[in-house]
């Protein structure tokens, strides 16, 4: 691994930790508008968050695919600069 690949890995891991201690979780105050839900994002232990497993997993998988196309692309363009020296 090149060491841009390494930046991109470690900013991943950290925005998915990030989205880990804070996910979303439904809005628990009065109605902002009928017929919504409406999505927050607070701390993971706070008390009475109901925390929609589904879209921090679309969250994580979003995000894991971005960072492993990244990687994948610095990747290539490092292996064509060997080839061309």
């Amino acid at each position: 691994m090149n060491k841009k690949q390494k930046i991109v890995l470690r900013v991943g891991v950290v925005l998915i930790t990030l989205m880990s201690l804070f996910p979303p979780v439904k809005y628990q105050g009065p109605p902002l508008r009928p017929g919504g839900e409406a999505v927050e994002y607070r701390f993971l232990l706070d008390k009475f968050s109901i925390v929609l497993l589904g879209n921090l997993v679309a969250q994580w998988a979003l995000v894991s695919i971005i960072i492993g196309v990244l990687i994948y692309r610095l990747k290539d363009k490092q292996g064509k600069k060997d080839k061309h020296d």
